[in-house]
């Protein structure tokens, strides 16, 4: 069992900068019979298309990757920092690929809107993708800040998804 509760994206007053740059993030896709979920510190959020958004950014290798591509649906669930431990050093280390890492980590996944996120989060935003794009190099306007990840030809793919549900902790 949970306790969260679904709110709209207007209702929600959390510090979204401070969320992205120093919360414990998951993406997650799939549903009741697969999923799998990855660790992220890159996202935008905001309106695109006149709908609340939200951006994520995952590499081709990870196995996550596949599970958007073939999802319509992906929650990100933030967790402040309460499950440091399990959110960095499990699920941000360990691919789903090698072994059942969610059961390792010991966060419980609950089924939200057709998709996968975590009771012991504190919001999950559960996204529609609308807009998928590959980063590009040629796209930076200054070449110096090309981050060196790209440099090396390791590219992001972005996923914008609509936020169809938001759900924050009870309480909180």
């Amino acid at each position: 069992m949970h306790n969260l509760v679904q709110i709209t994206p207007e209702d929600f007053s959390g510090k979204i900068f401070h969320m992205i740059a120093h919360e414990h993030m998951l993406i997650t896709s799939g549903d009741e019979t697969g999923f799998n979920t990855m660790t992220a510190s890159l996202g935008m959020f905001g309106m695109e298309s006149w709908k609340y958004a939200a951006t994520c950014y995952v590499r081709r290798a990870t196995h996550t990757f596949s599970f958007l591509e073939k999802n319509d649906l992906f929650t990100l669930s933030f967790f402040g920092g309460k499950y440091q431990h399990e959110v960095d050093r499990i699920l941000g280390v360990k691919s789903g690929r090698d072994g059942d890492k969610i059961k390792e980590s010991g966060l419980t996944p609950v089924f939200l809107s057709r998709t996968v996120a975590f009771a012991e989060a504190t919001v999950v935003m559960v996204c529609r993708k609308m807009y998928v794009r590959d980063m590009d190099t040629q796209c930076y306007v200054h070449a110096d800040e090309i981050p060196s990840m790209y440099q090396k030809g390791i590219l992001h793919r972005a996923y914008t998804g609509e936020i169809i549900a938001m759900y924050v902790k009870s309480g909180g």
